[in-house]
Order: C-alpha cells, then sequence, then structure tokens
C-alpha cells in the first residue's frame, strides 16, 4: 500500500508529518523535498509540538508497571468525570 503524506522538514533535518499516520508494523519511507515553502497554517500547526527525547516506551512501561486495563479504564472515565 503506497500512501502520500505531508510532512514539514526543518533546518536541522528534522522530519514531522503534518497529520498522524496509522499504519501497521514499520515501513520503508521516500521523502521528496519540494523547492516550494510550506503553508502558514502548517507551519503554525507544528509550532504547537516539538521533537521529544527519551524513550517513550520504557517510561510508559514503568508508568504503568503493575496496573490492569481494567484499573487504567477506571482512571479514565475517573478523570473524565472530575
Amino acid at each position: 500500500m503506497k500512501q502520500t503524506v505531508e510532512a514539514i522538514i526543518d533546518e536541522q533535518g528534522h522530519v514531522r508529518l503534518v497529520e498522524p499516520v496509522k499504519i501497521k508494523g514499520v515501513h520503508r519511507a521516500l521523502v521528496t523535498i519540494l523547492d516550494e515553502p510550506p503553508i502558514e497554517d502548517t507551519l503554525w500547526s507544528l509550532s504547537q509540538f516539538r521533537v521529544g527525547t527519551g524513550d517513550h516506551t520504557a517510561e510508559r512501561h514503568k508508568m504503568l508497571e503493575g496496573l490492569s486495563v481494567k484499573d487504567i479504564v477506571r482512571e479514565i472515565k475517573q478523570s473524565r468525570s472530575e
């Protein structure tokens, strides 16, 4: 399956997708760099997010250690009712 998605590449070479992409598994991707600047609204949207650091998976496992799915669902429901 081939998909085309819009992304912004900053001066340091960081690639940020404009919208989330849902795929299963790991895939190869090709990047085509266009000569035109990004749309202003796209730049504003991306300015709201920053490239993270660290190991999110390890941090998430540590944070959720010992919790069951039922515990997590209960916490979500509680936070929504507050």
